[in-house]
């Protein structure tokens, strides 16, 4: 007996996702004419394939008000680190106030 695609036993995934997302991406899938299965069985097999994820993944530009803050707030700061009174510490140390271990 030849073991056809529909025949093949398959591990099953099983994850937790907001509903409105999965009722959206349903409704795309199901305009495509495919249901959540397929769908995200083809994203895998693209990922699977490409070793890679199959879209680009970036950080958002802050906006410029933001951008204005941080620079102000790293201004202030550099003036604040040139009094000799300030602590500085190691990295080593940074570690330990917050209780991070060495990766």
């Amino acid at each position: 007996m030849a073991i056809t695609e529909s025949s093949k036993s398959y591990p099953s995934i099983s994850f937790r996702i907001d509903e409105e997302t999965k009722k959206t991406a349903g409704d795309v899938f199901g305009e495509l004419g495919m249901d959540m299965t397929t769908g995200l069985t083809i994203y895998l097999r693209k990922v699977a394939r490409d070793k890679k994820i199959p879209f680009d993944l970036s950080v958002a530009e802050p906006d410029a008000e933001y951008k204005t803050h941080i620079l102000k707030t790293l201004a202030e700061r550099k003036e604040k680190a040139k009094d000799l009174n300030t602590k500085w510490y190691s990295t080593n140390e940074m570690r330990e106030m917050f209780e991070i271990e060495k990766s």
